[in-house]
């Protein structure tokens, strides 16, 4: 006898089949086993289907509406003039609808990581949101050493107050890692100006012009995008809203591969405890 036949509510209450299964599994440890390791491996796939959908989902939201909070992003042409380019940051300041702006500077380090430089720390937390992924712990942007995006610094192996290696052209600095923060698309290294000065001994071009608004309406959009345009200082321009819904549908591409996994392991999870039962 098992143990379960001891228990005579819940043995009076199983038919003959799953009695005699119950017995099998209990008697015969291979088959335990078999049906352990084959339901999880099952329910394992499943859990994939799911733990994907929820995470792949939220990547827009998190990355362009929690940690970068802007609403548009101006590139800036690098053969005009520093003064053009101040020019043109004064008269958007005046356009309607426009809180505050602020420049980086954008540069393609080793591990294809994009080199954000403020030009000003004034008002770059309206702009960009530091934190801790898992704690959620606020940081301020690092004076000295470097700010790096979590998954770079994963690649690189390296953690806070580690260094690591910056190259530019044909140059190679060191610099220090202050603090690793939540991203999810792309890579970041995130320096000041002074710090920038200290390394490469040269001041960075600013080439990008960040912008803050409240009205995110198409119509908005669409009259702002046709005024930037006129300038000679801009290259291109992108909205926060246009980069979420490309990101959005480019994911709901993946809903039909998600769906197919978890009816798959769904099935596959029936077929093995069918078969089991069988034996």
């Amino acid at each position: 006898r098992i143990f379960l036949e001891r228990i005579d509510i819940l043995w009076k209450h199983l038919n003959f089949t799953q009695k005699s299964t119950v017995r099998n599994l209990v008697r015969y440890k291979k088959r335990f086993f078999m049906t352990v390791i084959g339901i999880g491996g099952c329910m394992g796939l499943i859990l994939v289907g799911f733990g994907l959908q929820d995470s792949i989902t939220a990547i827009a939201k998190n990355q362009f509406v929690n940690l970068f909070t802007y609403e548009a992003n101006v590139i800036l042409d690098s053969n005009v003039s520093e003064a053009e380019k101040e020019a043109q940051q004064k008269d958007l300041k005046a356009y309607q609808g426009i809180d505050e702006n602020v420049e980086l500077q954008s540069e393609k380090k080793t591990v294809d990581t994009v080199l954000e430089v403020p030009k000003t720390l004034d008002g770059f937390e309206d702009f960009f949101e530091f934190r801790d992924r898992v704690s959620g712990k606020h940081y301020a942007f690092p004076e000295e050493g470097a700010a790096i995006s979590e998954k770079t610094a994963d690649m690189l192996g390296a953690k806070v107050g580690d260094t690591v290696e910056l190259k530019k052209g044909d140059t190679i600095v060191k610099v220090r890692i202050s603090v690793i923060v939540e991203n999810y698309v792309r890579h970041y290294l995130y320096l000041t100006t002074e710090t920038y000065k200290s390394l490469f001994h040269e001041t960075p071009d600013y080439n990008q012009l960040l912008l803050r608004y409240q009205d995110t309406s198409k119509d908005y959009e669409d009259a702002l995008g046709e005024k930037i345009m006129k300038y000679d200082s801009v290259a291109a321009i992108s909205f926060t809203s246009d980069l979420i819904s490309q990101i959005d549908d480019m994911l709901r591409s993946l809903d039909i591969v998600i769906v197919v996994l978890i009816v798959s392991a769904g099935l596959l999870a029936f077929v093995v405890l069918y078969n089991l039962n069988n034996i």
